[in-house]
C-alpha cells in the first residue's frame, strides 16, 4: 500500500489529513510503534511527552497532532489529524494479519467426528485422530 493510498482511505473515513502536497509517495509495508518503525513504515504520536522520540525515529511518516508538527524532522512525512491514534486504529485494519492461518492443508482427518476451527494452524503432515477438538 502507498502512503497515498492510507491517506485516501483516512479521508474515507472523515479523518480530515494536513500534509505537505509535495510529499513524496512510497510504499508502506507496515505500521509500527515510534522507536521501531522503519523508513517503509508508518507510526503516531498522540502525547506531547513523547515528541524527543521522534527525534530517534526512523519512521516514512507519523500521524500527529497539529502542536507536534513543527518537531517533526525533515526526514519523516507529517500526516497531520486531529486524532493520530484514531488515525493509527484505522489504519491498523488494512495492515492486519490473520490471527492463524492453514496454508499446508495436507492433513488427514481420520475420523468425521473430529472437531477443527476454520481458522486453526495444522502443521504439515498432522493426523486427526477420533474425537479431536
Amino acid at each position: 500500500m502507498r502512503l497515498s493510498e492510507a491517506i485516501a482511505f483516512l479521508q474515507s473515513k472523515d479523518i480530515q489529513i494536513k500534509y505537505l502536497q509535495t510529499a513524496q509517495d512510497f510504499e508502506l509495508n507496515a505500521i509500527a510503534p515510534l522507536d521501531e518503525a522503519t523508513p517503509s513504515q508508518l507510526s503516531y504520536i498522540d502525547q506531547d511527552k513523547y515528541a524527543k522520540d521522534l527525534q530517534h525515529s526512523k519512521a516514512g511518516a507519523v500521524l500527529v497532532r497539529e502542536n507536534l508538527t513543527n518537531q517533526v524532522p525533515q526526514n519523516i512525512q507529517v500526516l497531520e489529524v486531529a486524532n493520530p491514534h484514531l488515525a493509527f486504529a484505522y489504519l491498523s485494519h488494512l495492515f492486519k494479519k490473520p490471527e492463524f492461518s492453514n496454508p499446508n492443508t495436507n492433513y488427514a482427518i481420520e475420523h468425521t467426528n473430529a472437531q477443527i476451527a476454520p481458522n486453526a494452524f495444522i502443521g504439515k503432515d498432522v493426523s486427526i485422530g477420533k474425537g479431536s477438538v
